[in-house]
């Protein structure tokens, strides 16, 4: 490391990662000091750490839109949420219902069948943030895919990559994510499009893979798909997958920088352990919540307390899920609450004391303000077989 008396003299250069990841570190701005006498000294303040919770990160996906012609207010009525400005839309992580949604809109409003294609070839992957930049310092085709693997969990948990190697040939597989009512099928042109961009940017060529598999039907016009996906196609399969020729995968990159690798593949790691021990607490409390009912007053502090740890550290890991312990509290009540009302004759009254109220109208309020109905219609109407 360079000592600081050699910064003034440094070249100072700034390596945007710009988009945050989906659950993910997020670095708005990674410093990059370059000294006469050292390689890098990485700054990096602590409050622009963050992990996000379930679901896609949204830059990308809006400024290709709005590139396109699509207004933002056009946007704003499919999503569950607004739109945010200034740096809360840099951090903004989309519901998967919302990305998904989204998808499938503005490939109707742009009529463009393959629009996750399209975006795939022309998204810049620094735009992926963190994970973008690290595929991009990979030193072959084999690094840059087992990290797709590994890491894609830092810019989203809802979606997966899985690769099988053979001697001859290999596969691509992606694995995404479900919503009721909402199509997938341009998340999937979306993601298989970008790991093949990926192979061809090693191939320098207009390398096709050898078949390529899709779960949703055939399209009524699939000439857009042989040009990019080959003529090799599959549709209603059980997996959507690409097979390629394994020779491919020990194909070196082009301007990798292995000192970026090494730093950003530490903030990686560091990322994924940090996944995990969210995911962990955050089921830590659901439980000891559950063991709890009946306390009319469980407290974030309380809980903390048998975890070992502050409440500020608590609320702080929450807040790294998008939770927090109110809304883990009411859902874990409102839950056990349903299934009462369900399977058991329970009184409402006896009900609400058991589960920490101290009076019913109370109990009341807060089902209804979750259920949009009162605890006594639930009941009424899902045995009347009213009420889903």
């Amino acid at each position: 490391m360079p000592a600081f008396s050699n910064i003034t003299k440094a070249r100072v250069a700034f390596v945007k990662l710009g988009l945050v990841c989906g659950p993910s570190l997020t670095m708005n701005v990674l410093i990059l000091i370059f000294s006469p006498t050292s390689d890098y000294l990485v700054v990096m303040s602590s409050d622009q750490k963050m992990i996000s919770s379930n679901g896609m990160p949204s830059k990308w996906l809006i400024n290709y839109l709005v590139r396109h012609g699509i207004n933002e207010q056009d946007i704003a009525p499919i999503l569950s949420s607004a739109i945010p400005t200034g740096l809360d839309a840099e951090n903004h992580v989309l519901p998967v219902g919302d990305y998904l949604a989204l998808m499938e809109w503005a490939s109707r409003s742009l009529k463009d069948p393959i629009l996750g294609v399209h975006i795939a070839d022309e998204v810049n992957p620094g735009e992926y943030g963190i994970l973008g930049h690290l595929l991009s310092n990979c030193p072959s085709l084999r690094t840059r895919l087992d990290f797709i693997q590994k890491y894609h969990s830092i810019f989203s948990s809802d979606f997966a990559y899985s690769f099988i190697y053979s001697k001859k040939t290999s596969w691509c597989i992606y694995f995404e994510a479900s919503h009721v009512g909402v199509g997938s099928q341009q998340d999937v042109l979306f993601s298989m499009a970008v790991a093949l961009r990926i192979i061809r940017e090693h191939t320098r060529s207009d390398w096709m893979p050898l078949q390529s598999c899709f779960t949703f039907p055939l399209p009524k016009d699939i000439k857009p798909y042989v040009m990019f996906f080959g003529s090799n196609l599959f549709f209603g399969c059980s997996e959507n997958k690409f097979e390629f020729e394994t020779k491919l995968l020990d194909s070196p990159t082009q301007n990798a920088d292995s000192t970026l690798l090494s730093i950003l593949l530490q903030q990686a790691d560091y990322t994924l352990d940090q996944i995990a021990v969210d995911e962990t607490i955050t089921e830590k409390v659901r439980l000891l919540i559950v063991t709890s009912l009946g306390e009319e007053f469980i407290s974030a502090t309380r809980i903390a307390e048998q975890l070992n740890m502050s409440a500020r550290s608590l609320n702080r890991h929450l807040k790294l899920q998008k939770t927090s312990y109110r809304e883990l509290r009411h859902g874990v009540i409102i839950k056990v609450a349903k299934e009462a009302l369900v399977e058991t004759d329970i009184s409402i009254s006896e009900l609400a004391a058991r589960l920490g109220y101290s009076e019913t109208s109370a109990f009341d309020r807060a089902f209804k303000s979750k259920v949009n109905i009162s605890p006594k219609r639930y009941r009424m109407s899902y045995r009347n077989k009213q009420y889903i």
